[in-house]
């Protein structure tokens, strides 16, 4: 009987530092039979080269892990697929144990690798303290090797989760009548360099999607968001107080973390929903588009008439400035005035055409200046949204000087509105966003997400920005 074929799969995602160890490790296994699938998220720093030189199968996919994973297991191959991270370094007998604990007891579906971590500085020996008390805790551990039937038939990782989707398989897995199992053959964990603003920041971020984790639970499992199960360990605790002290620490950082991203995912959901509530009845909306200038034939103009075309219901402009496609609103309202702020100057026009349109949504388009407008009290009533198109960044000045000062004022790239894009900080676009009761961001701009991460700022595709 041929040894079953062991399938690797590694998301990855500017790894560059850590992919070259991990993939080594996965070459140098015992067993005899295993293929190396990474899937790698668009990375810029080399990570692709590097693991074309070492793995099976190289392919790009995104946009999140659990999307890279399933994408990786269609591609494999294997009776057992493995799902390892790019920073992990894998014992030698990892594939021959996790074969042959599937060979042994057909009931278990998945295996927990047992995971401890390295990495420089204090803090890292202190993960690395807290990753040896979670060893066997299987409130904490979860499966990361599994039989391709039984992750097939639970669905593979669930793509609308981007944190906890390791507990999430695993418990689906329990649900299906399978067994978790586990290996001696341990994972190293390479943490880099530990501190406690990078773990704020990661807790804070899993932190916002624990919701729809809790939401979706399908067993009474007790997992728990507030890792306090290392000080069920006190002996070893005590024996080694240095790391113990700088764990209690961190572990604090981390609690305020999840707290943070919980209120925050929390609140976001509640945006979402009034929102989803708000428009299920679109048909009856008449919505007001407001916008500095109009054409048909630019890249947000052809974004607004898509939308519109799309979207039932009575849609109306509002614009400083009108050049063409009249064919596809109800009615359109010229304004004159300056195209970046004319609401603040044509305000008694604006709100005599508001009140007479009486609209139920007030769309407003552009770039983050018109978080400047939405605060006005010639929008008060209706429900208002914005889409964000770019987030302008002025040129580097190695480019400003190659391509000199006066032919930078003559291309219009140093444009006012670019400068004060730029000088004013994001945090009072974000409050004006708030004080003027905006509901949802929409975007196609990573940039704009990063810079207003406490808005409900949703990224999705807009056509022609």
């Amino acid at each position: 009987m041929s040894e079953p074929l062991v399938s690797f799969i590694v998301p990855t995602k500017n790894a560059a530092r850590t992919i070259e160890a991990c993939l080594e490790s996965l070459g140098a296994q015992t067993h005899g039979r295993t293929e190396v699938i990474v899937v790698d998220n668009f990375s810029t720093d080399g990570t692709r080269e590097i693991a074309e030189g070492h793995a099976d199968i190289t392919v790009s996919s995104g946009p999140e892990r659990s999307a890279q994973r399933n994408h990786g297991a269609a591609l494999s191959c294997g009776n057992v697929l493995v799902f390892i991270d790019a920073d992990m370094v894998l014992e030698p007998q990892v594939a021959t144990e996790c074969a042959a604990a599937f060979d042994a007891d057909r009931s278990v579906g998945g295996l927990v690798i047992p995971e401890v971590s390295f990495g420089h500085g204090y803090f890292a020996r202190c993960r690395a303290l807290e990753k040896e008390l979670y060893l066997g805790d299987d409130r904490v551990e979860a499966a990361r090797a599994f039989r391709r039937d039984v992750f097939d038939g639970s669905g593979g990782y669930s793509e609308i989760l981007n944190a906890f989707e390791d507990w999430d398989l695993a418990d689906r897995v329990r649900v299906g009548g399978w067994s978790i199992g586990r290996v001696d053959a341990r994972i190293h964990h390479d943490d880099g360099i530990v501190s406690p603003r990078s773990q704020f920041i990661k807790k804070r971020y899993y932190g916002r999607g624990s919701s729809q984790y809790l939401a979706g639970k399908q067993t009474q499992r007790k997992r728990s968001l507030w890792r306090t199960n290392f000080l069920r360990h006190p002996g070893l605790l005590i024996r080694r107080p240095d790391r113990a002290i700088g764990l209690l620490f961190l572990k604090s950082i981390e609690a305020a973390g999840i707290a943070v991203g919980v209120y925050e995912g929390r609140r976001a959901d509640s945006l979402t929903k009034a929102t989803d509530l708000a428009l299920t009845d679109v048909t009856a909306f008449r919505v007001l588009h407001v916008i500095g200038e109009f054409s048909r034939a630019e890249g947000i103009g052809r974004s607004i008439t898509e939308l519109v075309d799309r979207c039932p219901g009575e849609h109306h402009l509002l614009t400083a400035v009108f050049i063409s496609g009249e064919e596809h609103f109800a009615s359109i309202h010229v304004v004159g005035g300056t195209r970046s702020a004319f609401p603040i100057f044509r305000r008694r026009r604006v709100k005599r055409i508001v009140k007479q349109l009486n609209p139920d949504v007030v769309h407003f388009h552009g770039g983050p200046l018109v978080s400047l407008l939405t605060p006005l009290r010639v929008w008060n009533g209706p429900k208002k949204v914005a889409s964000i198109y770019r987030w302008p960044l002025l040129p580097q000045l190695a480019l400003v000087r190659k391509i000199s000062w006066r032919s930078t004022f003559l291309a219009q790239v140093v444009k006012p509105r670019i400068v004060v894009s730029t000088i004013i900080p994001s945090r009072v676009f974000e409050s004006l966003l708030r004080l003027g009761g905006i509901t949802s961001v929409l975007t196609p701009d990573p940039a704009v997400v990063s810079n207003l991460p406490r808005t409900n700022t949703k990224l999705v595709g807009v056509a022609g920005a």
